[in-house]
């Protein structure tokens, strides 16, 4: 069982560990939380990394070994750490943690309990407020949730300095960077991946990490049309919501 010790400096009677925990939110905008086996409280997905591991693997492996997803692991959304508190475990191991908490996106596996956990589930902000979590996870839930999703422009801002890149890379061994037409061409060839990925996603074809690599193929196709809305100056946001509202009038006036 681990509990929290509180105290004065009480961490200089503890070794340090590095741990990393993850926000993981559901369409709703639910937090991801699992209740502890060993002392029926709720926390985040979370554990101590590893040698020989990334911190962001590390959040990836706790996250699938406590909850069957799998995620990728996005930014980091805090660093926390407290001299005034550690953890105590039955075996008397005692740690002051540094912990590292990053946002995640399932992107394979499914829910299900693990040995560590005896529930899980999705919350709300409010939900979360009248249920006993983990103190120094309380923080970090609060930071998820005020932390925004990356937004358009940003999105835009990042596809932009990759482009700039491949740019730099292309003009080194061709002489000059890729037209807008082969940027397009690419873009067709990553639409023809996904033309076999998604049928090996729905167990048609047999190809080995099919999701994974279907998710690699989605976020590609979407940097491709960052990258050719902005070759040719087109506001991507204003096209999208027009068309949407073009496609919803044909919807209402088919009945």
């Amino acid at each position: 069982m681990v509990k929290i010790v509180e105290g004065n400096r009480t961490g200089k009677g503890a070794r340090l560990s590095i741990g990393c925990s993850a926000a993981v939110f559901d369409g709703a905008r639910r937090l991801l939380l699992t209740r502890r086996m060993d002392n029926g409280r709720w926390c985040l997905p979370s554990g101590r990394m590893e040698p020989g591991e990334s911190a962001m693997e590390a959040c990836a492996r706790e996250v699938e070994e406590e909850t069957g997803l799998r995620v990728a692991v996005g930014r980091l959304i805090g660093l926390y750490s407290s001299l005034h508190h550690i953890y105590e475990y039955a075996d008397g191991n005692r740690y002051q943690v540094v912990g590292l908490h990053f946002e995640a996106t399932p992107v394979g596996g499914g829910l299900r309990l693990s040995d560590e956990t005896t529930e899980y589930g999705y919350f709300t902000h409010d939900e979360i407020a009248g249920m006993d979590v983990m103190e120094t996870h309380r923080d970090r839930i609060a930071d998820a949730f005020t932390t925004r999703p990356m937004e358009m422009e940003a999105l835009r801002e990042r596809a932009r300095a990759i482009r700039r890149r491949y740019a730099e890379r292309e003009t080194a061994q061709y002489g000059r960077p890729w037209t807008a037409y082969e940027v397009a061409l690419g873009f067709v060839g990553d639409v023809g991946d996904l033309a076999k990925l998604i049928p090996a996603v729905s167990g048609r074809r047999a190809i080995p990490g099919a999701r994974d690599k279907l998710a690699h193929e989605l976020a590609d196709c979407l940097w491709s049309v960052f990258v050719l809305a902005d070759l040719h100056d087109i506001d991507l946001e204003a096209a999208f919501l027009g068309t949407m509202d073009d496609l919803e009038t044909v919807l209402q006036r088919e009945g």
